[in-house]
C-alpha cells in the first residue's frame, strides 16, 4: 500500500465553488514546515491578505517570519494561444475605468481543488488540456515546492508553461510599497538557478527550476490590493517584483517543478521533486498511523493532519536541543502559553504524539517565572515573553496531568514537579498582576490596571475591553483542579510517613511532599466550598462570570462557566450543571462555536469587522469561538449526553473544513447568522478541541464516557457535589436534548433570552410539567435512598441500571448493591441507606406511560420483586425516565420549562399505592387512577401527602394528566 492510500481526501471542491470568484477569494489554503514558516493564498490565486505568499520563512523559528515570495504569475501557451492561470486584485486607482479589479481571470480555468492530505492540488482546464498543480513545504526547512503536471493535451500537442515568481522581503505583518530598489538577482550555473538578495536583509532567496529557461525581464507589480486587510481597516496595498520568467516545455505526463527556498537550506542541493513529494506523503501517512486513524472517518483524519501544522520548534534558553511549541494561529499569531496548553491534549495526545507533548511541557517549564507560564512570545527569538496571564499556569498543570494520564509517563511529572510546586506556592502567596489567593475565601483573584489576564484578552490601545478583574469563574475551576493535580503528584511521591519517613537521604523530601499534598488539598477544599456558595445563581439558572469585581459581581451569561463543568471535579450540583448547559445551549450555541456573550445582553455585538478598535470591541462581546465546542461537549457528557448528541454538535465542522481555511478550523465566527468565519483562518485550539471531542466521540461506545485526559489525580479524597444532591445527573431523552441543540443552532439571535426574562416567558407553559416532576422527585427521594441515586443507562443500552450511593467526603468506596429499608427516623448511615435501596429494589413497580392524546394513563404493568434485573429496570424506568424536577429561574423562583416539555393539559395528580396492599386494593387504586377519580392516597402537584399511606416502605406511583413523564415511581422507607 502506498503512502497516499493511508488517508482519504476530505476537502474537495468543484466548479460550483472554484468558478465563483467571491467563493474562491473567500477560501484559503495553508501549508507549513514545522518551523513556524508557511505558505498561504486564496483559492482564486489572488493574495487577499498581506500575509499571503508562497514562501513565508521563519528565520528565527518559530518567529521572524518574512515574506520572500508573495505570489506566482502563471500562464499556459497551447496551440499558439496564451491563457492566464493566475489572478490578482488591484486597487481602484491602478485600473482604468471599466476594467475588472480582479485580473487576469485565471480563476476561470480552475476546474477543481482538493487537499491531498494537506497538499493543495488544483486541476486547471485550458481548452482540451488538463494541468495539475501541487504545492507543499519541506518539513523542517524554509522551502516550498510547486509542481505542474500536464495530465492531458489534445492531440498530444506540447504546451509551454511560463511562471514569474513575485518577490519581496518584508515582515509578514508589514505592508509597504516597493521602494524602487529591487533585489539583486543572479543566475548561477546551468539552467534556471536564481539567487535574490536584498541590501541589509537577514536572508537571501534561492529559486530552482530544473529544465526551465530563464528570461530576464524585470517589472514591478504595483497597487496589489489585499481585500481582507481593507475589511480590517489596515494598510491594504503592496508591490511585488518580478525578476523575469521561467519557461517550461511540457508534453502529456511531464512535470515542471519549482523550488523556493531560503539560501543555505540543504534541500537546494540535489533537488528531486518526486522524491520530496513521496517523502511528504509518507510523513502524512505516518501521522495518520500514529494517531490510530488509518481506518477511521476522513473527517477525523483531516483534523489529525491539520493538528500537525501548529506544532513547531522553538529554542530554549540554555539548552542545546531545540524545544517544541505551538503556533496559536495562522497567519499572524506566534506561540502563546494559554493557547498551547489548551491545545496540547488535542494536538499531541489525541494524535498519539506524546513525545511532542513532553517536549512542549519541558519547553514551557523552562520559561516559568514567578509561578507564571508565558502569555505570548515576541516576534524576535531572544526577546523576553510577556507574562500577563492568570490562566496559562493552571492550564499548564492541566496539560501535565493530561499527558500523564495519556502516556503513563511519571518520569516527566517527577522532572517538572518542582516547577508545578512553584506555580502553586507563588499563587498561594501572590505573584505578579495581582494574581493570588484571597485569604477570605480561598479563591484566586487577579487583576491589574491596564492588563487583560484571561483568555478574553482584547485590548485596543489603553482600552481593555473585557478586563474581568476579580475572580473569574473558569480561573477558579482551573485553580482548584491545579491544586488537586499537584496534590496528587506530591502524595504519590511523598510515600508513607511515620516509620518510613526517617529512612534514607530523601526522607525529609518525602515528608515535605506529603505535607504539601495535604496543604494543597485543604486549599482546594476551601476554594471548592466557596465556589459552590458564590457562583451559581438560582434566579438566573447559570453562574456569575466574575465575582468580587471592581464594580461588584458580573452576571452576564458567558461560556466561561462551561470550563468549570468540563474539568474533573464536580463543582456544581447536577441540577445546577444541567441548568448551566441548558442556558448556554439556548443563548450561546451556534453551528460551529459558542458565543462569547448572550445576544440579549446590552453589550452584545453580533458582527465582527471594521478597524482594529471596532474588531477588538466585538472580539469577546458576542463573537462565537470554535474552541469552546470542546468544553461544551465535555459538559454535555458530564451531564449525561449520548455520543450521538455530541456528534451533532460537531457536525457543522465537516462543512467548515471546506470553508475559510481549507482543511482547518477558524478562530471564531460572527455571533449573528450566518456566522461568517472571522479572525485567523487556522487556529490551534479550535482544531485541537474539535479533534479531541471528535476522537472521543468516534472511538468510545459509552454514552456517558468522560475524557481520559482529565482523570483525577490518584489516591486523593475530594468532596463530592453539594450535600443532598445525587452524583449522577438524570437527563432528558436524546430526542429532547437534540431538539434543544438543533433549535439553539438554528434560531435567530434575538430569540435567545435568559434570566428573569426567560423565566417569565416560559412560566405559563412550564407549570404543569414542572409541578409533576418536582413532586415525583420529592417522592422518589423521600426517606428511602435519599443518599443514593439510580444511574439510568441510555435508552439504547439494554443493560440494567446500577444503584450508586453518593460517595462520602472522605472518599469511602460506595458499594453498588441493593439495600434493605430501615424504619429509623434518624439520618440514615451508609449501611442503612444501602438496606433501604435493597428494599426499594424489591418493591413491586407499576409504571404508567402518560398519554397526552387521552389525558389518562396507559395500563399499568407490574414486575416481580424477586428478579434483580427486573427490579433494576423497573427502578430505572420509574425514578429516572423523564422524571426530573424542572429548572427554576427568575427572581420569584418561577419554574422554567425545558425544550420539549408539555405546555398544556390538566394539572397532574400523583397516586401513591402502598406495595403491601392487597392485590385487590392495588387493582382498585390503579383503576381509579386511570379513570381520573381521586384514589385513597394522593399527592398533590405541590408534593404534599394527603394520607399517611406515603409512609409505607415501598410504593408505586401512577401519573394522571398530560404531563411529559413516562413513569414516575417512588420507593418509600
Amino acid at each position: 500500500m502506498s503512502a497516499r492510500d493511508r488517508y482519504s481526501p476530505f476537502v474537495s471542491l468543484g466548479r460550483e465553488t472554484c468558478g465563483d470568484p467571491e467563493a474562491a477569494l473567500g477560501r484559503e489554503w495553508l501549508i507549513t514546515n514545522g518551523l513556524g514558516g508557511y505558505a498561504a493564498m486564496s483559492l482564486a490565486g489572488a493574495p487577499t491578505r498581506s500575509y499571503h505568499g508562497y514562501l513565508v520563512a521563519a528565520l528565527e523559528p518559530p518567529v521572524a517570519r518574512t515574506v520572500l515570495v508573495g505570489g506566482l504569475d502563471e500562464e499556459l501557451e497551447l496551440d499558439g494561444r496564451t491563457t492566464p492561470l493566475s489572478s490578482f486584485e488591484w486597487a481602484g486607482d491602478q485600473v482604468p475605468a471599466g476594467v475588472p479589479l480582479l485580473r487576469p481571470d485565471g480563476w476561470r480555468r480552475l476546474q477543481s481543488f482538493a487537499l491531498d492530505g494537506t497538499i493543495p492540488t488544483w486541476q486547471l482546464a485550458v481548452g482540451g488540456a488538463l494541468l495539475e498543480k501541487r504545492a507543499w513545504m519541506i518539513h523542517g526547512a524554509n522551502a516550498t515546492v510547486v509542481t505542474w503536471t500536464l495530465r492531458r493535451s489534445p492531440g498530444d500537442a506540447p504546451a509551454r508553461l511560463r511562471v514569474r515568481p513575485l518577490l519581496t522581503c518584508r515582515d509578514h505583518h508589514d505592508v509597504r510599497p516597493g521602494d524602487d530598489r529591487p533585489p539583486r538577482v543572479t543566475i548561477e550555473g546551468a539552467g534556471a538557478s536564481l539567487l535574490a538578495t536584498w541590501p541589509g536583509a537577514p536572508a537571501a532567496l534561492r529559486v530552482l527550476a530544473p529544465g526551465a529557461t530563464f528570461l530576464p525581464e524585470e517589472e514591478w507589480l504595483r497597487g496589489l490590493r489585499h481585500r481582507v486587510e481593507t475589511e480590517r481597516g489596515l494598510p491594504d496595498r503592496s508591490d511585488l517584483f518580478a525578476p523575469g520568467t521561467l519557461a517550461f516545455e511540457l508534453r502529456a505526463g511531464e512535470t515542471a517543478a519549482l523550488l523556493l527556498a531560503v539560501d543555505g537550506e540543504p534541500v537546494t542541493a540535489g533537488f528531486r521533486p518526486d522524491a520530496l513529494l513521496e517523502a511528504e506523503r509518507r510523513r502524512l501517512a505516518g501521522l495518520i498511523d500514529r494517531a490510530g486513524a488509518a481506518n477511521r472517518d476522513p473527517f477525523l483524519q483531516q483534523l489529525v493532519l491539520a493538528a500537525d501544522q501548529f506544532i513547531v520548534r522553538r529554542r530554549i534558553p540554555g539548552e542545546k536541543r531545540p524545544g517544541t511549541s505551538v503556533i496559536a494561529g495562522y497567519p499572524w499569531f506566534n506561540d502563546w502559553g494559554r493557547d498551547t496548553m489548551i491545545a496540547l491534549p488535542g494536538l499531541a495526545l489525541a494524535t498519539g504524539r506524546t513525545d511532542d507533548a513532553a517536549a512542549i511541557l519541558r519547553s514551557f517549564a523552562a520559561w516559568v517565572r514567578d509561578g507564571l507560564v508565558p502569555n505570548n512570545f515576541a516576534d524576535a527569538e531572544r526577546a523576553e515573553p510577556g507574562y500577563h496571564t492568570a490562566d496559562a499556569s493552571p492550564w499548564f498543570v492541566h496539560a501535565v496531568q493530561a499527558y500523564r494520564d495519556a502516556s503513563g509517563d511519571e518520569g516527566l511529572v517527577t522532572e517538572i514537579l518542582p516547577v508545578l510546586r512553584e506555580i502553586v506556592e507563588r499563587h498561594l502567596a501572590g505573584t505578579r498582576f495581582g494574581i493570588g489567593v484571597d485569604p477570605s475565601d480561598g479563591l484566586l483573584r487577579e487583576g491589574a490596571p491596564g492588563y487583560q489576564l484571561t483568555w478574553m484578552d482584547a485590548k485596543a490601545g489603553e482600552w481593555v475591553v473585557t478586563p474581568r478583574r476579580g475572580k473569574p469563574v473558569e480561573i477558579q475551576a482551573l485553580w482548584i483542579h491545579a491544586l488537586r493535580a499537584v496534590a496528587g503528584f506530591c502524595q504519590a511521591r511523598g510515600g508513607a510517613r511515620g516509620a518510613d519517613a526517617g529512612r534514607g537521604a530523601d526522607a525529609a523530601d518525602r515528608a515535605a511532599l506529603a505535607a504539601d499534598a495535604d496543604r494543597y488539598d485543604a486549599a482546594a477544599d476551601r476554594a471548592a466550598t466557596s465556589f459552590r456558595a458564590r457562583f451559581f445563581r438560582p434566579e438566573l439558572g447559570y453562574c456569575a462570570d466574575v465575582v468580587d469585581g471592581p464594580d461588584g459581581d458580573e452576571l452576564a451569561l458567558r461560556p466561561n462557566q462551561l470550563i468549570a463543568l468540563a474539568l474533573p471535579e464536580p463543582l456544581l450540583a447536577p441540577e445546577q450543571a444541567r441548568s448551566v448547559v441548558d442556558a448556554c445551549t439556548r443563548a450561546l450555541l451556534v453551528p460551529g462555536g459558542l458565543r462569547s456573550l448572550a445576544p440579549d445582553d446590552p453589550a452584545y455585538l453580533g458582527r465582527y469587522g471594521g478597524d482594529r478598535v471596532t474588531r477588538d470591541g466585538a472580539y469577546h462581546q458576542g463573537t462565537a469561538w470554535t474552541w469552546l465546542v470542546g468544553p461544551y461537549c465535555d459538559a454535555l457528557r458530564r451531564t449525561g449526553a449520548t455520543v450521538e448528541e455530541v456528534r451533532e454538535v460537531l457536525e457543522p465542522f465537516a462543512n467548515h473544513l471546506r470553508d475559510a481555511g481549507l482543511g482547518s478550523i477558524s478562530e471564531c465566527l460572527e455571533g449573528d447568522p450566518p456566522h461568517r468565519p472571522v479572525g485567523c483562518f487556522a487556529q490551534a485550539w479550535g482544531v485541537a478541541e474539535v479533534l479531541r471531542s471528535a476522537a472521543s466521540s468516534s472511538s468510545n461506545g459509552s454514552n456517558h464516557s468522560e475524557r481520559s485526559t482529565t482523570a483525577s489525580a490518584p489516591s486523593r479524597s475530594r468532596p463530592g457535589p453539594p450535600s443532598g444532591s445525587p452524583s449522577t445527573v438524570r437527563q432528558p431523552s436524546s430526542a429532547r436534548r437534540r431538539s434543544v441543540i438543533s433549535a439553539a443552532a438554528s434560531r435567530p439571535p434575538d430569540w435567545a433570552c435568559t434570566g428573569p426574562a426567560l423565566a417569565a416567558r416560559d412560566a405559563p407553559r412550564a407549570a404543569a410539567s414542572s409541578a409533576a416532576t418536582e413532586a415525583a422527585a420529592r417522592v422518589c427521594s423521600a426517606r428511602a435512598g435519599s443518599s443514593a441515586t439510580v444511574a439510568r443507562r441510555p435508552t439504547t443500552d439494554p443493560s440494567p441500571a446500577t444503584v450508586r450511593p453518593r460517595a462520602s467526603r472522605k472518599g469511602q468506596r460506595a458499594r453498588a448493591r441493593p439495600a434493605r429499608s430501615g424504619s429509623s427516623k434518624k439520618r440514615p448511615t451508609s449501611g442503612q441507606a444501602a438496606r433501604r435501596t435493597r428494599t426499594a429494589a424489591r418493591a413491586c413497580v407499576v409504571a404508567s406511560r402518560s398519554s397526552a392524546s387521552q389525558g389518562t394513563n396507559a395500563p399499568a404493568s407490574s414486575c416481580s420483586g424477586r428478579n434483580p434485573s427486573a427490579r433494576a429496570r423497573a427502578i430505572a424506568r420509574a425514578c429516572m425516565a423523564k422524571a426530573r424536577p424542572a429548572r427554576v429561574g427568575g427572581s420569584e423562583g418561577t419554574p422554567r420549562a425545558r425544550s420539549g416539555a408539555t405546555t398544556s393539559g390538566p394539572a397532574p395528580t400523583i397516586t401513591v399505592v402502598p406495595a403491601r396492599a392487597s392485590r385487590r386494593r392495588r387493582n382498585e387504586w390503579s383503576a381509579s387512577a386511570r379513570s381520573g377519580s381521586t384514589p385513597p392516597a394522593t399527592i398533590s402537584a405541590s408534593g404534599s401527602a394527603s394520607t399517611a399511606s406515603t409512609r409505607s416502605r415501598a410504593a408505586t406511583i401512577a401519573c394522571s394528566g398530560a404531563a411529559r413523564a413516562d413513569a414516575l415511581v417512588a420507593s418509600q422507607a
